[in-house]
This record gives structure tokens, sequence and C-alpha cells, in this order.
């Protein structure tokens, strides 16, 4: 593994960005906690949770050098978020590995449906979207139907959704609109699930799909990050690897602020609201 590049530099600019939260060490970027959430549509609240839990976990990592700064922009343009680094101004676009039933269905889950949701046919694919009525049916109706996925087809589903947001968020980049950086980077959240026994395979998959793409002009680093339940920080660029934590331990945040993961069958957690008194 190389040495991990640091971030470095002035930008003068920074002086007049707004910025909605800063960071003056390592133990204060691990304490961001909610602070960056403050956006009233779900779509952005969901941007800025992500993005918390992906600093919170990268103040472990030596890349960054304090102060670091951080500016939701992606609600009038793109990027989506906008970060400085020891005067460095790094533009930084979040994606989700997911697909668009299940993360309806999670969205039904977070509101008048509280109850253990199957993501199995959700992540088998239909012609057009599922309405809700029919992701009710698919996913929650009582008694819960789990036919399960074998690990292949997992595997190809995820692998599909990667590719297919590696290839939507190359095209974001190219968009004249976007505010680049002194480095651009991807986040990808990992929305669908990897298994601990599936971790490296994934790491290698996304190697792969990265090989080609390592050019001039593209990001430089591309992360997928796993909140849970066997988090993890996969961070590629082209000459380097790295992974945070390097033994893959369970950290602390899992979770959207008030939910927690219930095991409801062997291989697959679902993430439930939690108990309010």
């Amino acid at each position: 593994m190389n040495e991990e590049i640091k971030i470095n530099g002035n930008d003068p600019e920074s002086n007049r960005m707004n910025w909605d939260f800063t960071a003056y060490s390592p133990d204060e970027l691990a304490k961001i906690d909610n602070k960056l959430l403050n956006a009233s549509r779900q779509t952005f609240l969901a941007e800025q949770w992500q993005m918390s839990r992906f600093l919170e976990v990268m103040s472990s990592s030596s890349i960054f050098q304090f102060p670091v700064r951080v500016r939701h922009t992606g609600t009038k343009g793109v990027p989506d978020f906008q970060v400085e680094s020891g005067g460095r101004r790094v533009a930084i676009e979040l994606a989700m590995i997911s697909t668009q039933d299940l993360e309806c269905g999670r969205a039904l889950q977070r509101g008048r449906v509280k109850r253990a949701m199957d993501t199995t046919n959700l992540l088998r694919k239909k012609t057009k979207p599922r309405t809700e009525d029919e992701i009710f049916a698919d996913a929650f109706a009582h008694p819960t139907r789990i036919f399960g996925l074998s690990a292949e087809e997992r595997q190809k589903i995820w692998v599909e959704e990667a590719t297919t947001q590696l290839n939507e968020k190359t095209a974001v980049l190219k968009r004249k609109q976007f505010e680049h950086g002194h480095e651009d980077w991807l986040v990808l959240w990992d929305r669908i699930g990897t298994r601990e026994s599936e971790i490296k395979s994934r790491i290698a998959i996304i190697t792969g799909l990265l090989a080609s793409r390592w050019k001039p002009g593209w990001y430089s680093r591309v992360f997928v990050q796993q909140i849970g339940p066997y988090p993890f920080l996969a961070i590629f660029a082209e000459t380097e690897f790295i992974s945070i934590p390097k033994n893959f331990k369970r950290p602390t945040h899992n979770c959207p602020p008030g939910f927690v993961f219930l095991e409801f069958t062997e291989d697959q957690p679902a993430c439930q609201p939690a108990e309010t008194n």
C-alpha cells in the first residue's frame, strides 16, 4: 500500500465560504454526530446524514489535515458537498448502491409501515418500478414470505447497481455546473448490504470496475461505505487502497437517528424505528 496522500495547501476562496461545520481536530470530526443535519427535505437530510457518517469514519484517517470545513452545496447544484482540508478544497459527490424499490420500501418503513421488511423481492427488479401497494405486498405483507437470494444472484445485483452508479456519477462529473475542487471524490453508500464474508470479494470487484476509469479529469478517489450491520469504508485511488477499519470491526454508528438494527433472519438484518416512550 502506498503512503496516504495528504490534502494540503491554501485556497483564498475559503474565507468567503459559509461553512456548515468545522472540526479543528480528529476528535472533533469523530464527534460530528448530527451537527450537519439541518435540511427540511428528506432527500437532502439523507445526504447530510450519509456525509456525517463518512466524515466520522474519515476522522481516523490521515488523509485529512485540520481544520476540516464542510458545506452541503447539493441543494442548489453539484457536487453534493464542498470540503476544505488544510486550506485545500475537495468536491464530494454522494450516491447509493441500491434499487429504487428498496429505497421506496425503506421510506414506507420510516413512515406509515412499522413492520420488518423483506428486501429480497425489492432487489429483484420488475420491468418498471413498483407502486407503493406492490411494495407493501412484496415486502411487508403478513406473513412475510422470504424466499432468499443465492449468493450469485446477490452478487450480480450488487455489481449491476454499483456499475450503474459509477456510470451515472461519471456523467454528473462532466456537467458544466459541477464545481470542481483541487480533488473530486465519489462516495458510494452500500445500501443493498454486504455480508462480512463478502467484504473482501466486493472490494476486489470495485477494484476491477475502477481499473479503466482512472483518467485525468475523473474522480481522484472513490469510497465505498457500509454503515451497517458490518460497517467498513474502502478507499480507492489509482495507485493505492485503504480500508477503515483494517479488521472491519463494527463501529458505534450503524443506523440513522431513531433507528436500530434488528436481526429478523440469519442473513438479513432489518432497520427498524427505535421504540419511543
